[in-house]
């Protein structure tokens, strides 16, 4: 026999009320309301009411990006009880639920569960039935980490190339304090896109870590610049630093003099040797040897041709005298020339063992904030459960 089916309104139907209980709409709506039911010739009820429902559920967001969540949805009646209505949860996800491009339904479980309930305190136990979804969840993290992990990785080792930056470019403190803004920025994303809760994601920590790292490394150029424009107007290198600087470590870290370097320094010595030998003869000396000269070539024949030849040699004398004056001079102006470029050598000097200095020591800050980054980002991934 062939089933007959009548379409009649719902109000000609006597309807269950079926609520949401963990409803997190605005309020409780009637989603029966005008809907139809499906009465069969066996006495087989069919009532199907599309609509779209709000509902509330706790998440851990620990594992954001990689996180897995499972929301429940309680469905049961308010007003009758299990002895007027019984609930038998059935469906499958296959067939009513569909992925996003943010989330992929990997479980679905019915539960169907029975609980008493006391209205007021002098009433008996009310038993009540109702039936338990339970949603599983995993998260697709490819937009996540093309657009929040990978940029702050790629971040994170722009300030490790700051390091090869010379001090005296003057753009090793503006490098790190772009990347920590860069990274102030991704940080206030990554929180408008998590849900306010009492636990903080290990993506949270990898940021905060990142920007600690990068807040050391802004502080460790200060000291390398510090010490990179350091002179003698504050003190010398001390010998137990120059030797460590010149020493294992400077071979270590490839911080060695070059060939060139000692070549003129090795010149140079040698060439203020030769100007420090060189020694003039004395104004007094010279003038005694002149009149000796004058009394030992004094004629003793004629007085008129004597006082002649003494007057030439007077006057020759005198000129010679004018000469050693104006080379003394010269020889004095020599010294203060000599004594200068010492005293500018000497600042140059001190000023290249600091710089020196700062060099080796900005390399040995690169290595520890290398393995710093490195030891940070292989603790996160750690923390990350992937099941």
């Amino acid at each position: 026999m062939k089933k007959r089916i009548h379409k009649i309104s719902k109000n000609k139907v006597w309807m269950p009320d079926m609520w949401l209980y963990n409803n997190a709409g605005s309020r409780y709506e009637d989603y029966t309301a005008n809907s139809i039911c499906s009465v069969y010739s066996n006495g087989r009820v069919v009532w199907q009411s599309p609509t779209i429902i709000t509902t509330h559920c706790s998440m851990d967001v620990t594992n954001f990006p990689f996180d897995y969540q499972e929301c429940p949805l309680t469905f049961g009646p308010w007003q009758h009880g299990a002895d007027e209505i019984t609930l038998n949860g059935t469906g499958s996800a296959e067939k009513y639920l569909r992925s996003s491009g943010e989330w992929e339904v990997i479980g679905f479980e019915t539960v169907s569960g029975r609980e008493d309930y006391v209205i007021y305190e002098d009433d008996t136990p009310v038993p009540y039935t109702f039936v338990e979804y339970s949603v599983k969840l995993h998260r697709i993290p490819t937009y996540f980490v093309f657009y929040l992990i990978m940029p702050c990785f790629l971040i994170s080792g722009t300030t490790f190339l700051s390091f090869f930056l010379p001090p005296e470019s003057g753009e090793k403190v503006s490098l790190g304090i772009t990347v920590l803004l860069s990274l102030t920025v991704f940080l206030l994303i990554v929180a408008e896109l998590l849900p306010p809760t009492d636990v903080v994601p290990i993506i949270g920590i990898y940021y905060a870590a990142t920007m600690v790292m990068v807040s050391l490394s802004l502080a460790m150029s200060v000291v390398v610049l510090n010490l990179h424009h350091r002179g003698p107007e504050t003190h010398q290198v001390p010998p137990w630093l120059r030797r460590i600087v010149h020493g294992r470590v400077g071979r270590l870290f490839m911080m060695r003099r070059t060939t060139k370097r000692r070549e003129y320094e090795t010149y140079r010595k040698r060439r203020w040797k030769a100007l420090s030998s060189i020694e003039m003869e004395p104004l007094d000396t010279a003038v005694n040897g002149w009149e000796d000269r004058l009394d030992n070539s004094m004629p003793s024949a004629n007085e008129l041709d004597t006082r002649k030849q003494l007057n030439a040699l007077r006057s020759a004398s005198s000129t010679r005298l004018r000469e050693i004056s104006l080379l003394e001079s010269i020889r004095e102006e020599f010294r203060l020339m000599r004594e200068l470029a010492l005293e500018k050598e000497k600042v140059e000097r001190c000023e290249n063992d600091w710089k020196q200095v700062a060099l080796v020591v900005d390399r040995i800050f690169m290595v520890i904030f290398f393995l710093g980054m490195l030891s940070t980002m292989f603790f996160i991934v750690l923390q990350f459960n992937f099941n």
